[in-house]
């Protein structure tokens, strides 16, 4: 039901966040392991849920379909992931590696940041769409040319259905949110994220305990 507070222009769409956990449960039911992250995530198009009706008798919805296979032969330390739409087009596409979570690694602050002053409230549809349920970021630290600094909850604060859940899909969107109000800060307008190179976990399912820390370091940008 979260879903349908990521809305755009009225119509539910499957956030990029929910995409990676999707991708990530069919590499798990593939391998048969656990699985420590995705890399190369691409969004190669988005998915508009024009049968998304959280409190109708289910006989609407959409269906999407999700592939998995090996990614390096035999070894199948790698494990190739798809997820398409029902005519087949293909909306997302990663690598996901097999293996136990990782260690939590340590993420230095940039410096030379200031403080938040682009408006008060981030979610008020300038930018940032989201309904309630996605209103992962409680508080921007500090923001400037060289990144972002913010603190989130997680999707059991924001009362998400988690059951079965491999990730944190609030906390990872709350990051790629982060991005791009630091994409505003560095570029003057807005963004979309089309993907990602690495997602790395540091623990499996979502985060019980709050709150996060949010970092975002720049990398290269262009207009």
């Amino acid at each position: 039901p979260e879903i349908g507070d990521h809305r755009i222009e009225g119509v539910a769409v499957v956030p990029v966040a929910l995409a990676t956990e999707l991708l990530i449960r069919s590499a798990v039911d593939f391998a048969d392991a656990p699985v420590n992250g995705l890399r190369q995530l691409q969004v190669l198009r988005g998915i508009k849920l024009p049968g998304f009706d959280p409190d109708g008798d289910g006989a609407s919805g959409d269906w999407l379909t999700l592939h998995a296979r090996s990614a390096d032969g035999d070894n199948a330390s790698e494990v190739a992931v798809e997820l398409r739409g029902p005519e087949g087009a293909l909306h997302y596409r990663a690598i996901a590696t097999v293996g136990a979570a990782g260690a939590l690694p340590s993420v230095t602050t940039p410096s030379d940041l200031g403080p938040w002053t682009l408006r008060t409230d981030i979610y008020d549809g300038h930018l940032l769409f989201h309904g309630p349920r996605f209103h992962a970021i409680t508080a921007i630290e500090s923001a400037g040319a060289a990144g972002l600094v913010a603190t989130a909850i997680g999707a059991e604060a924001l009362g998400w259905q988690t059951c079965g859940m491999h990730t944190d899909p609030a906390l990872t969107d709350a990051a790629m949110q982060a991005a791009l109000l630091w994409a505003e800060v560095a570029l003057g307008g807005a963004t979309l994220p089309m993907g990602y190179d690495r997602l790395r976990l540091a623990t499996h399912g979502p985060v019980v305990a709050g709150p996060v820390s949010v970092v975002v370091r720049a990398g290269q940008t262009a207009a």
